[in-house]
């Protein structure tokens, strides 16, 4: 069964649907898994709409907007990816006891690929009583070129994800001041989409694959960042291996993946009122209209979480021999 997923970027945050992939656990589900990735995030939607795709992994922030000025389209939200933001503030001296307050008249790189970073931490500077036009922010610096930037020597702190900051950090050339998993708490900030005339046609195909990103979740909690990296270091070539371990075991040590896929409307809530704080949302978005957790809670009460073979390293170092460039 082939399955169609668009999903903005391949990036470490997304390790789950890598390790669904190189670990097996699509193929016990007897999907075939054909990704397009964008390089954008509004046109996911775009190609759910057209029916160009099966499910798109995004932000649930893209179908709460799309819920205000696009009803029509129908989007659900069925699985969580991520139940925390992945992105962390830095600064070049240690952080002595920071406080939001330091950000006042300071300038800040923000991350320019996607909105949602600055989103939320304009929602705590909100929360502690600062106005976010204190800060001077530096933007549309894509990755590379805002940590060139800032090693440069441009901007007090620097907004960024993995490997980027384990990257700077053990150079020694920045240090953690805030994680905004820690800052914003539990965020449905990514999850698997699909529109409502799919999950209504195909909930097979839907089932089987939430059911294989069930097992990817239980497998990735019970296992080390380590563990993980080597699985999937195929599909980020360009990472060192123990830097690409380390930024998972960050991302493991603040809970940034769930260990199922139901997606709570706590979650769901949160990021309503980020987005609302931002003035990205002009209404509060539904979670019962958007985000559909039938399939996802009969998956969780049904399945067994057990590995699909002995051994998923082994499985991804055999796929890695056939497809060294990843997927095809």
């Amino acid at each position: 069964m082939q399955v169609r997923l668009v999903q903005p970027f391949r990036v470490v945050f997304y390790a789950p649907i890598e390790v669904a992939q190189l670990g097996g656990f699509l193929s016990a589900e007897g999907i075939e898994l054909d990704v397009t990735i964008l390089e954008s995030s509004p046109r996911y939607l775009e190609a759910l709409s057209r029916g160009d795709v099966d499910i798109a992994q995004g932000g649930p922030m893209r179908t709460m907007k799309a819920a205000e000025t696009h009803p029509e389209i129908e989007l659900r939200n069925v699985a969580e990816v991520n139940s925390r933001s992945g992105f962390f503030l830095l600064s070049r001296t240690p952080p002595d006891q920071f406080q939001l307050a330091d950000l006042a008249g300071k300038e800040l790189i923000t991350f320019s690929e996607a909105p949602t970073p600055w989103f939320c931490l304009q929602a705590v500077l909100h929360r502690h009583g600062i106005d976010p036009a204190q800060v001077r922010r530096l933007t549309d610096l894509p990755t590379a070129v805002a940590v060139e930037a800032f090693l440069s020597g441009r901007g007090d702190y620097l907004m960024q994800t993995q490997p980027a900051v384990d990257q700077l950090v053990q150079d020694g050339n920045a240090f953690v001041c805030m994680a905004q998993a820690e800052s914003c708490g539990h965020l449905a900030f990514t999850s698997y989409i699909t529109t409502a005339n799919t999950l209504d046609t195909r909930p097979d195909m839907i089932e089987r694959f939430i059911r294989a990103i069930y097992r990817t979740q239980q497998w990735m909690a019970q296992h080390s960042g380590a563990a993980i990296a080597e699985l999937i270091q195929p599909r980020f070539p360009d990472i060192p291996l123990g830097l690409l371990g380390d930024a998972i075991t960050r991302f493991q040590d603040l809970s940034t993946w769930p260990d199922n896929p139901v997606m709570p409307r706590t979650g769901f809530d949160n990021l309503a009122e980020v987005l609302r704080l931002a003035g990205y949302l002009n209404t509060q978005p539904s979670y019962d209209a958007l985000v559909d957790t039938r399939i996802a809670r009969r998956v969780v009460d049904t399945s067994s979480t057990s590995a699909p073979d002995s051994d998923p390293l082994a499985k991804g170092s055999a796929e890695r021999e056939t497809h060294p460039d990843g997927p095809q």
